[in-house]
């Protein structure tokens, strides 16, 4: 009886030295850690937070009451299965604007939305532990979901010429539409451009972040750097898209971009592909993968070495490949058109 009772004693002990009975005390709910720790964190460290806070509101919905020390890998699963059973939000069922006899439509969400949730899940616990909330991540036992095969979709040549006459008369789709097939970028960060952040010396631009990436200076071919340059030239504001109406930044183009979808006859595709298309006609051109990874930004690509990629000559003589075979053709880089903004 006096062993059992002392080796509880030393178990306690034990447990208090590393910190382990704070964490059995502590009744810390998992809604509580997001709103007080892990969203702070993530507006400090994420460039995705507004992303972040999406997928925490379907956390704090399922999880919201539950302390974070007691989450188990069982109510994880649980999550899933509900999570798998839901529809995407439907703005009409948001604001009830759904007619009497009108059933909602909505897609069941996907595999790899729950599956960014649980990423998001398994990054939240990872700072649980280090703010000793948690003794182990129950997410190390949970598996993702297994997903469909990556969207495959591309502008073939043809497709490619169709859509240079379909936009010709939008003089700002057709930049961004030629930056976007010239440089693998992404819609926010073609966006995003100023003209501070053009580098004629290095015949570089500097771009937002990427995901994770700092922000970082690329290289870019001589016909797409003329561009910029007549693009900044014409701006009216620091941005180089921007909308006459409002004299903002160019938000997004979505209307413009499916009427000339529309026009062209290109069906299911989406401006996102347009970073497949690039890294399509690159490999078809002979380009290695490192120099595919480092164009389109897949992995986390330190400052110094964006530096020297600016200088490698074998990655410029691929974007100004790249370049030559993406050219609408006639004298100007674009021709004269109306906004869109």
């Amino acid at each position: 009886m006096f062993k059992e009772a002392r080796e509880k004693e030393d178990s306690i002990i034990a447990k208090i030295r590393v910190g382990e009975f704070d964490i059995l005390r502590d009744k810390t709910r998992l809604s509580e850690f997001i709103d007080e720790i892990y969203l702070p964190y993530c507006r400090l460290k994420n460039p995705s937070y507004t992303k972040k806070k999406v997928e925490t509101d379907s956390l704090k919905r399922f999880f919201g009451d539950i302390p974070i020390n007691q989450l188990t890998p069982n109510k994880i699963e649980e999550f899933k299965r509900k999570r798998l059973s839901e529809r995407v939000r439907c703005q009409k069922c948001v604001f009830g604007k759904h007619l009497e006899a009108e059933v909602c439509n909505a897609p069941l969400i996907s595999p790899s939305s729950v599956n960014r949730e649980l990423t998001t899940l398994k990054k939240l616990l990872n700072v649980a532990l280090i703010n000793r909330k948690i003794k182990e991540s129950p997410m190390r036992f949970v598996e993702l979901l297994p997903e469909p095969a990556p969207r495959d979709r591309f502008l073939t040549q043809r497709e490619k010429q169709k859509l240079y006459e379909a936009i010709k008369h939008n003089r700002q789709l057709f930049a961004i539409v030629l930056i976007a097939l010239t440089t693998g970028w992404r819609k926010g960060q073609i966006l995003s451009v100023k003209k501070s952040d053009l580098d004629k010396e290095r015949m570089a631009v500097s771009i937002i972040k990427s995901k994770k990436s700092p922000p970082r200076k690329v290289p870019v071919s001589n016909f797409t750097f003329a561009v910029f340059e007549q693009l900044a030239t014409e701006a009216e504001t620091e941005y180089l898209f921007f909308n006459e109406k409002t004299g903002k930044r160019l938000g997004d183009f979505k209307n413009a971009w499916r009427a000339v979808l529309d026009r062209a006859g290109i069906d299911d595709f989406r401006f996102h592909d347009l970073r497949h298309t690039v890294a399509t006609d690159m490999f078809d051109l002979g380009a290695g993968e490192f120099m595919v990874q480092t164009t389109l930004g897949h992995a986390d690509i330190k400052t110094t070495r964006d530096y020297v990629h600016i200088k490698d000559p074998n990655l410029r003589n691929q974007l100004e490949n790249l370049a030559n075979s993406n050219k609408p053709g006639g004298p100007t880089i674009f021709p004269p058109s109306e906004n869109m903004g």
